[in-house]
């Protein structure tokens, strides 16, 4: 792998990570700005909890993007695999 690829992959994570990590905290951050501007107290619990639930959702949709299908057949361990009979 050259150094190219392994540059934009890492770009690639680091964006997926900053894009989470906005979905996450973004709806707190907006709640707490709210709580400042209206004199309440339950927007920003109110925004994390919305921003948690998005976050962990896209997660997902992220861990299904990512994985290889299976295809039906059973996803072999390494550790199970075989090895040959020594002579």
């Amino acid at each position: 792998m050259n150094k190219n690829n392994v540059a934009a992959e890492g770009i690639e994570w680091l964006s997926r990570t900053l894009a989470i990590l906005i979905v996450m905290v973004g709806p707190g951050l907006l709640g707490r700005w709210l709580d400042q501007k209206l004199g309440s107290n339950y927007f920003a619990i109110l925004g994390l909890g919305v921003g948690l639930t998005l976050g962990t959702y896209v997660l997902i949709l992220l861990a299904k993007h990512l994985t290889p299908p299976a295809r039906g057949e059973p996803l072999v361990d390494e550790e199970e695999t075989p090895t040959p009979p020594s002579a």
